[in-house]
């Protein structure tokens, strides 16, 4: 698998949701997903090694009446499927929800899918294409 792009920027095409950009922050621990969506900044930690808890905003495909003005704790673990393709499983803690995110990368930037599992009101499908840039 190579190496997930530390230091590099993706800006999203308009999408339903907001989302803006992503980048990927090295941790001590694995990695921090952050996602600009509306203008507010949203991070899970993830793990390749284990489960990685953070406590953080995260409402990336959720129904805005289910975290509005909420932090809730993520356990989060990820690892490539193929040589392009980066899952991550994203559990909310205290919650009933679980999340898929499926990052393709190609040659001009990335596709982002993620669905959530057994919420209560809809999958919460998000898919959006971002385009690489520079910070």
């Amino acid at each position: 698998p190579q190496a997930l792009p530390y230091g590099k920027a993706y800006v999203f095409d308009a999408n339903t949701i907001g989302l803006e950009t992503l980048r990927f922050e090295k941790r001590q621990n694995g990695l921090r997903l952050i996602v600009q969506k509306q203008g507010a900044e949203q991070h899970i930690d993830v793990s390749e090694s284990s489960w990685q808890e953070s406590v953080s905003h995260w409402d990336i495909g959720l129904s805005r009446l289910i975290t509005e003005d909420k932090k809730t704790r993520t356990a989060a673990h990820g690892a490539w499927g193929n040589s392009t393709t980066y899952f991550i499983r994203n559990y909310h803690v205290n919650e009933p929800y679980g999340q898929t995110i499926k990052i393709a990368f190609n040659a001009t930037g990335l596709e982002w899918q993620s669905e959530y599992i057994a919420t209560f009101s809809g999958n919460g499908l998000v898919n959006a294409t971002a385009v690489q840039t520079t910070l």
